[in-house]
């Protein structure tokens, strides 16, 4: 859910369910058109915003093909890879577990420049208890395991 609101409170809020359906997109084609459209990994290609981008990635055709016919160099293709990893398997916290995962598991080992965009994992996460004493929530676990 994403809600935004103005300064007075009032405001509007968006299911991500109704939001790919009222585009007709999946999750991963909403993730590629916002990094088609630029983001902070990504700077766009000229004349891609994200009208041309919800285009390209609606059309059904491979994405990076299309936008190597809009210039993307082999370096943007490259970084196009690598910022889709990023919103696909950052880090971000389980409060199941008290520690940090990739958000959606990888497959293999990535490569190490990967995992330093993605962020590192799991992290030890240290919280107060009641009395302000430092405790561990949980240790660590195994980088394999995850």
């Amino acid at each position: 859910m994403i809600c935004k609101a103005s300064l007075s409170g009032e405001g509007e809020c968006f299911t991500l369910s109704e939001v790919l359906d009222g585009l007709k997109l999946t999750f991963t084609q909403f993730q590629q058109m916002c990094i088609a459209a630029g983001c902070d990994y990504l700077k766009n290609i000229f004349g891609i915003g994200i009208s041309r981008a919800y285009s390209l990635v609606s059309s059904g055709n491979d994405l990076l093909e299309l936008l190597a016919e809009k210039g993307a160099t082999k370096e943007y293709q490259e970084g196009f890879d690598k910022a889709e990893a990023v919103f696909q398997h950052q880090t971000v916290f389980d409060i199941s577990c008290c520690t940090t995962v990739p958000l959606k598991m990888w497959e293999s080992d990535p490569p190490i420049g990967i995992q330093f965009l993605c962020g590192k994992y799991p992290l030890l996460i240290i919280s107060l208890n009641q009395n302000n004493r430092m405790f561990e929530c949980k240790k660590s676990i195994d980088r394999q395991a995850v």
